[in-house]
């Protein structure tokens, strides 16, 4: 697979997670990728596709 703009920026996002967040929004999540390694890291995880 080539590079994915999505999947570039994921350490980035995940680094700016404030200490103590329990809760996540990811919109426009697409495949998901990225709600699932938030859901990893113990956030409760909502997505939209729109």
């Amino acid at each position: 697979m080539g590079f994915d703009h999505n999947e570039h920026y994921h350490e980035l996002l995940i680094r700016g997670i404030p200490e103590g967040a329990k809760q996540a929004l990811d919109v426009g999540c697409g495949t998901g990728a990225f709600a699932r390694r938030l859901a990893g890291r113990g956030l409760v995880t909502s997505r939209s596709r729109r």
